[in-house]
């Protein structure tokens, strides 16, 4: 009696099948059905399951990426005239209930500027970039709070908003 892949996985997980006839022996007929028709892969009469699934929630914070980049004449004018916007910027954080535990710097350099053409390049000054990770612990329901903070964010000077992702703090729930 041959019995489907189908069948016989229905039967393993206890599950019942309309085509089985009423006099199956699952103790003689499953070792001898398992090495016959699966060989040495499952000759320990395992069942392996695989599965995924989706959770749907609602997020309760967010995290926005940000650079600034400033162009100065020399690596110390730039680096100044970055610190200068940076201040702006955590001013802006300030301003909207944000601590320094709710940002960080992701990266830092400084490069020359330079110009091409006639086949030389030119140094015409440096340029100094800071970009942030700042995380915003409560999003409302609507998204106001993270919108006023991104309005607020683009008053800066030579700010680029790179990213906005929105998460769920506790994933144990």
């Amino acid at each position: 009696m041959i019995f489907s892949k189908l069948a016989l996985l229905l039967l393993l997980l206890g599950c019942t099948y309309s085509q089985v006839v009423p006099s199956f022996n699952a103790q003689t007929l499953f070792p001898q059905y398992l090495a016959s028709t699966f060989g040495s892969c499952c000759s320990d009469q395992t069942i392996t399951v695989y599965g995924s699934a989706t959770i749907d929630a609602a997020p309760d914070s967010a995290v926005i990426s940000a650079t600034v980049s400033v162009n100065g004449d020399t690596v110390d004018k730039a680096i100044s005239a970055l610190a200068k916007v940076v201040n702006s910027v955590i001013a802006v954080l300030s301003a909207n209930g944000l601590t320094d535990k709710n940002y960080q710097t992701s990266s830092f350099s400084v490069y020359p500027n330079t110009s091409y053409a006639n086949g030389a390049s030119t140094v015409l000054g440096q340029i100094a970039t800071q970009s942030f990770q700042i995380t915003v612990p409560s999003v409302d329901p609507k998204g106001t709070n993270i919108g006023k903070l991104i309005d607020d964010l683009a008053t800066v000077n030579g700010i680029i908003i790179n990213g906005l992702s929105f998460q769920v703090q506790d994933q144990t729930r």
